[in-house]
């Protein structure tokens, strides 16, 4: 709190039950295109979290996006008063972790704490989905920037494909010039989180064409909204988390989607409370509503309701079912807390220390240089991205195969999905994938395998690129079939 009052930077707090994270990261995707942003990483978003992220801050950033999460009363004004935001975005609110809150009351009693915190501060404002009767009923007082259906508010669009990307339309105001957008999300329930998005990017000063830009080259990440092709079937990946709400909404979408043999497998809903069966089985009563081929279920709540769907125990349960009866040829929505991470992955999964789910063990399979020299190339390739969470920053450094010095390293900057800018010995360098590299106007060499690509420029100027594979060890073969054995659900 202190280091975020010496700096003053102007900070926007955003809270909400479902798609805090991915508007998060839509927001900071937008308005890195015209301002130097420090936001949240991953989920980072409680009581260590959020002091983490402020303590990362530096006098260059000109705005903070700060995600605020919650499961009992009182959290949210707590972080405010860590945060102190000076602009608020509460995406939603719905039925979930009611074990803590109380009730659904409890839930817009607390995420409505953000725009209490706001109110008391006197003159500020809040980004409001105005089509949201629950959020409109608590924003007395407050300055409202609006976003919805609505010809006449701030920004307001339409929803124009679904099958399977979310496509829309957008304008500003009753007459504003219509915007298209066709983006990498999955599902309808993704459209206000991308308006979000639009509204704040336009209200500091970012031109429209590069929010389009950014909303369009925007991957989401970490089984959240992701489509992923199998040899055998497509899966809709939304395995993060589950609640009422977004199960509702994930379901919703998934039955308007024009795709043939349709699969679902669903796992438990947790810290529902007393409530947690009759929401369960308001579940299955719209499942059996619809036209969904097959239906896998998962968990002990999902077992204790009334239908006559397939269901297990376990996730070790299904991963068993799958080596025997594995479906083929079917649209497979995957949704569920994140214990169901371990369907979304191939064969074998891996959970490295940062907590990121990969398909494996990342390695440097190659190094394709154009004037730089390889050692030098791989050398500024890990100092760059030695500042990133992600699981690849490893495997440069192991490829490198020397201790690195990341004072070298100053001003970094993570685009979301993309990669990272930073200056290493004073120099400007950007570790990330081709269209890091587009958007900052320099032509990548292009390049198609099976794995990751980092393309580097240096001071300017394409230095080349290195291959990384995803791939699994024997060993790690071996060490994941005597733990699945042993009945473990995780593995570290």
């Amino acid at each position: 709190n202190y280091h975020r009052r010496q700096l003053g930077t102007r900070v926007i707090g955003i809270t909400g039950t479902n798609g805090k994270t991915t508007t998060k990261e839509l927001i900071s995707s937008v308005l890195c295109q015209a301002h130097n942003v420090l936001y949240t990483l991953g989920n980072l978003n409680n009581h260590i979290g959020v002091p983490t992220t402020l303590l990362r801050l530096k006098p260059e950033h000109d705005l903070a996006v700060i995600e605020m999460g919650a499961n009992h009363q009182g959290e949210i004004k707590f972080l405010c008063e860590i945060a102190e935001p000076d602009y608020g975005i509460i995406t939603n609110v719905g039925k979930a972790h009611l074990e803590g809150f109380g009730s659904f009351e409890g839930v817009i009693k607390t995420k409505g704490e953000l725009y209490d915190f706001l109110r008391k501060k006197g003159n500020s404002t809040i980004f409001i989905h105005h089509d949201n009767p629950y959020l409109m009923n608590i924003a007395k007082g407050l300055n409202l920037i609006s976003y919805g259906s609505g010809e006449d508010l701030y920004v307001n669009g339409c929803i124009t494909g679904n099958s399977p990307y979310l496509a829309l339309e957008w304008k500003a105001e009753k007459n504003g010039e219509i915007h298209r957008i066709r983006t990498q999300l999955i599902g309808e329930y993704n459209f206000p989180n991308a308006l979000a998005a639009i509204t704040i990017g336009r209200f500091f000063g970012v031109e429209d064409r590069k929010i389009d830009e950014a909303l369009a080259g925007y991957t989401p990440q970490n089984n959240r909204s992701q489509l992923k092709e199998t040899a055998d079937n497509t899966l809709i990946i939304d395995a993060y988390n589950a609640n009422p709400t977004s199960m509702a909404a994930a379901l919703q979408n998934f039955r308007n989607m024009t795709v043939s043999h349709k699969m679902l497998i669903l796992g438990d809903m947790r810290e529902l409370g007393t409530e947690s069966l009759n929401e369960h089985q308001k579940i299955v009563d719209y499942i059996k509503e619809s036209d969904f081929e097959k239906v896998w279920l998962v968990g002990e709540q999902f077992a204790s309701v009334c239908h006559s769907f397939k269901t297990y125990a376990n996730v070790q349960e299904v991963i068993k079912e799958l080596e025997t009866n594995k479906p083929k040829g079917y649209t497979i929505l995957i949704k569920g807390s994140n214990y169901l991470e371990a369907l979304s992955s191939a064969e074998y999964v891996v959970f490295d220390k940062t907590g990121t789910l990969t398909q494996g063990v990342f390695e440097v399979v190659g190094i394709h240089h154009a004037a730089m020299e390889e050692r030098k190339l791989l050398e500024y390739a890990a100092l760059a991205e030695s500042a990133s969470s992600h699981p690849i920053s490893k495997s440069l450094q192991k490829a490198y195969g020397k201790e690195l010095d990341r004072s070298r390293v100053t001003e970094v900057q993570e685009i979301s999905g993309h990669g990272v800018l930073a200056k290493v010995d004073g120099i400007s360098v950007a570790a990330g994938n081709d269209k890091l590299m587009a958007r900052l106007g320099i032509a990548a060499v292009p390049c198609h395998q099976v794995g990751t690509v980092i393309h580097l420029a240096v001071d300017g100027a394409y230095a080349g690129h290195i291959l990384i594979a995803d791939v699994v060890k024997p060993t790690a073969k071996a060490a994941m079939e005597a733990l699945r054995g042993a009945g473990v659900e995780k593995t570290v």
